[in-house]
């Protein structure tokens, strides 16, 4: 693990580096054709404006003693109804982590994570959601995340 760099929150002017993430993180991932993936990017950087202008999205990003931003990662608070799995209030969904490729297997996914989740107890919320890519499932286990039974249809 390399030596913890700092981590500082996004900002509306981090805009264009969480979009820029978010599309390498699925083309990282080929779930997608690259088009496809193209065309979230407009919609996607029009949500992220609101949510970061609304407070509804938080961001961290993980930058070099020179500023350089080498990872990142966000949490959008849901409202999500009481259940067996979550007893109500904001959910936070974890979304967009992302380390660059010379800065991969070097600890900062697992330091951001363990960021975000203090700042989830911080704000007393309960559950943690996020999807993970097959890379990044053994990190998210480590800090205890378990599989769900999560299932998805696309109507067309």
């Amino acid at each position: 693990m390399t030596n913890a760099l700092p981590i500082r929150y996004a900002t509306l002017a981090d805009l264009e580096t969480i979009v820029s993430h978010r599309r390498r993180m699925f083309e990282d991932m080929a779930i997608a054709a690259p088009q496809v993936i193209a065309d979230t990017v407009p919609p996607f950087r029009d949500w992220l404006n609101e949510r970061l202008t609304n407070g509804l999205y938080t961001g961290w990003l993980t930058c070099t003693d020179d500023g350089q931003v080498v990872a990142g990662a966000g949490v959008w608070l849901i409202d999500w109804p009481a259940g067996p799995m979550h007893l109500g209030g904001p959910m936070a969904c974890v979304m967009n982590v992302f380390v660059e490729p010379e800065w991969r297997r070097k600890g900062l996914a697992e330091q951001l994570m363990r960021t975000v989740l203090a700042w989830c107890k911080e704000r007393q919320i309960r559950t943690v959601d996020l999807h993970a890519s097959e890379k990044g499932r053994p990190i998210y286990t480590h800090l205890g995340f378990l599989p769900t039974n999560e299932m998805r249809l696309r109507l067309s």
